[in-house]
């Protein structure tokens, strides 16, 4: 590989780590509003209160989690090329921010039993993202 092509590939690279973060972040907008409306127009506090959460936590997970996972996306993407890689990439990027929406300071068992729960919604979100924003390689 020449020296120039070695230089493209690496900028075309960054480029989609850095499309797929934006892409990411506008999600966590989308949600982030979602989140605030849902706590102050339809059910007040209550609706966080229940999962122990303040909203700009919620905010803050989602934005940490659209980072993230842009990130993870954006560094696997050669193996989203087949839809079942697309699928695993999916459940990768998305167990992060799923586990961090679990309250903090939990116990030890409380803890494991909050990770294989991530991991199960994970398992599912995760593939059902993919398949919807999956696109097939142009080469």
């Amino acid at each position: 590989m020449h020296r120039s092509s070695a230089g493209a590939s690496s900028r075309s690279r960054r480029a989609e780590i850095v499309r797929t973060v934006r892409t990411a972040l506008g999600y966590a907008a989308v949600f982030s509003i979602l989140a605030a409306l849902q706590s102050t127009q339809v059910s007040g506090r209550a609706f966080l209160d229940r999962f122990g959460l303040r909203l700009w936590e919620v905010i803050a997970v989602y934005f940490g989690g659209a980072v993230t996972a842009g990130l993870v996306v954006g560094v696997l993407k050669p193996l989203a090329r087949s839809l079942p890689g697309a699928m695993v990439v999916g459940v990768i990027a998305v167990y992060p921010a799923i586990l961090a929406l679990s309250p903090v300071g939990l116990p030890d068992a409380a803890w494991r039993e909050r990770a294989t729960a991530s991991l199960v919604l994970a398992s599912m979100l995760g593939p059902a993202y993919a398949w919807a924003l999956w696109e097939r390689p142009t080469r």
